[in-house]
């Protein structure tokens, strides 16, 4: 138990390899409980150790099928390691495991685009909707899976969508804001630009975008409010 709270303390110190070289002993014993495994695991990935890692959340997995976030603490593993497939199925199962874990979505869907998986990736972001319709996130993610099918009228509705849920929110207002400059319709681009700093006023992403803008228009008294 010493031991294992030395290296907890070690990794919320932000000393991985410190806290790896004091949980090894006894995470190698075969009776390794499964909550230490994890941890050690951790510790590992954040060492950069990433095959140590896969490893012990692995045996995770093995002795708690059902963990969920087992699942996805190995899917990241293994696609940090650059198993992208494998990674994808661990991360499928941690959502099947527990339809709650948001993050196992997010890292699903995030994973899918990454991969071109374009339509599982649009697939997986709707059950997300439908899982938490109140979460803006599963639109957002959902229009970007459109953007890269072609679909910009459905990926349009998603974003809008977004901004419904959570007004301001910065990569849907952005991703509005860029089709409507393709469509040159500047007032609209810039409309949505601001409505997300009268929320994020210090999103500097979207002040420098909207700096350029009125740059091209000409509005010099803009850009200096903005910089």
């Amino acid at each position: 138990p010493a031991r294992r709270l030395l290296g907890a303390a070690q990794l919320q110190l932000h000393k991985p390899k410190e806290a790896m070289a004091t949980l090894k002993p006894i995470a190698e014993k075969s009776d390794a409980e499964a909550d230490l495994l994890s941890l050690v695991g951790v510790a590992a990935v954040q060492a950069r150790e990433l095959e140590a890692g896969t490893g012990y959340f692995d045996r995770v997995v093995k002795l708690q099928p059902e963990n969920a976030r087992a699942h996805a603490q190995l899917g990241a593993a293994q696609i940090a390691m650059g198993d992208v497939e494998k990674g994808i199925v661990q991360l499928a199962t941690a959502v099947e495991k527990d339809p709650d874990y948001r993050g196992a979505d997010m890292a699903l869907i995030t994973n899918l685009m990454r991969a071109k998986r374009f339509k599982e990736a649009l697939a997986a972001a709707r059950e997300l909707q439908r899982k938490k319709p109140s979460d803006a996130s599963g639109y957002s993610l959902a229009g970007l899976a459109q953007m890269a099918l072609k679909d910009e009228e459905g990926a349009k509705a998603s974003f809008e969508k977004a901004l419904e849920i959570q007004p301001g929110r910065p990569d849907a207002a952005n991703n509005l804001a860029s089709f409507a400059l393709k469509e040159k319709r500047l007032d609209q681009a810039v409309q949505y630009l601001k409505d997300v700093l009268k929320i994020r006023p210090g999103h500097v992403r979207t002040i420098l975008r909207l700096a350029r803008i009125e740059a091209q228009r000409g509005n010099r008294d803009e850009v200096g409010k903005l910089l």
